[in-house]
């Protein structure tokens, strides 16, 4: 009973590892592999609403890529505050 709950955790982790995996690129601009967030996702780690987030892809407060029609967030980019402590507006000024 317990090697099957074992099994079950194992594989659990292994797919939540290939999905990420599966979700990373290379960002240009952080210079590094990073892991990929779909607009929804990032909005909710931003704790922003998607319009704000596109507002922020369109200044280039964070990082995105356009992969296979799919826009992808640079979830680096979010966790390092850019988009919410403004600074990148800053520098451009």
């Amino acid at each position: 009973m317990i090697a099957k709950h074992i099994k079950l955790d194992l594989r659990d982790a292994m797919e939540a590892t290939l999905r990420r995996i599966a979700r990373a690129a290379w960002c240009k601009d952080c210079n590094e592999i990073v892991e990929l967030l779909t607009v929804a996702e990032a909005s909710a780690l931003a704790e922003t609403n998607p319009p704000t987030l596109l507002l922020w892809m369109l200044t280039e407060r964070v990082h995105c890529l356009d992969s296979q029609g799919r826009l992808l967030i640079c979830a680096s980019s979010l966790r390092r505050n850019e988009a919410v402590t403004g600074e990148l507006a800053r520098q451009s000024v």
